[in-house]
């Protein structure tokens, strides 16, 4: 079966170099059943042959897929600072007022023979407007727990005392021999507004000098002194 296929070949080499060489080509018609049974042969594996696809595989991969995972770094987050708003203050506007004080600053005992008196008491006062609206009519009085007959300089009145200043005072009771004396100091104004203070004993017959100068001149209002 070889050699007659062999054979057949060798026929259909020859007849294309006869046509290539400008001679009739062989004519092979459906007469000659072998040979075209090995011509459909050789079609069909010529056609097989020419159609095969090669596909070639690298044993590498050209580039290789790498797939990168960012990670995120940490976000530093700031705690909110707390912010105090200030709270407004509450400012109270100070009402037009007198505001009357009044201090003694010593006293003693003595004789009054000018007006026909044997013991009297005397006290050395100041008396100020601490307010901030003028003082009128400001009466200072002086009384004590045994007081005689009455003295013509147990009081003062001042018209007006403004506001912030003073005044300094001496005032005189008629006041028992040998007995224990306390005098008390009222002050008052027009706008019915007083002050009072007292003082347990004046048993002293010695005036206290250097007191009394730091008083300043006496029945002189002036601005308070400061401390």
């Amino acid at each position: 079966m070889i050699k007659r296929l062999a054979g057949l070949f060798a026929m259909v080499i020859f007849a294309l170099q006869a046509a290539g060489c400008g001679e009739s080509p062989l004519q092979i018609t459906p007469y000659d059943p072998q040979l075209s049974t090995a011509l459909a042969a050789y079609t069909q594996t010529a056609k097989y042959v020419n159609s095969a696809t090669f596909t070639l595989t690298p044993r590498f991969s050209p580039t290789s897929s790498r797939t990168m995972t960012r990670t995120a770094r940490p976000t530093k987050t700031t705690s909110p600072t707390l912010t105090l708003s200030p709270t407004p203050s509450l400012t109270d506007t100070p009402v037009p007022a007198v505001k009357l004080n009044v201090m003694i600053a010593t006293c003693d005992t003595g004789m009054d023979i000018f007006h026909k008196l044997g013991e009297v008491t005397n006290a050395y006062v100041m008396v100020q407007n601490v307010g901030n609206v003028d003082a009128t009519a400001v009466q200072t009085t002086l009384s004590a727990s045994d007081e005689q007959k009455p003295h013509p300089n147990k009081s003062y009145l001042v018209q007006n005392l403004p506001a912030g200043e003073e005044i300094p005072l001496k005032l005189t009771v008629d006041t028992k021999e040998g007995t224990a004396t306390s005098i008390t100091v009222e002050v008052t104004s027009a706008e019915e507004v007083s002050a009072r203070a007292e003082r347990a004993s004046c048993s002293s017959r010695i005036a206290q000098e250097d007191i009394i100068n730091q008083l300043g001149k006496l029945f002189v209002v002036r601005k308070i002194a400061k401390p």
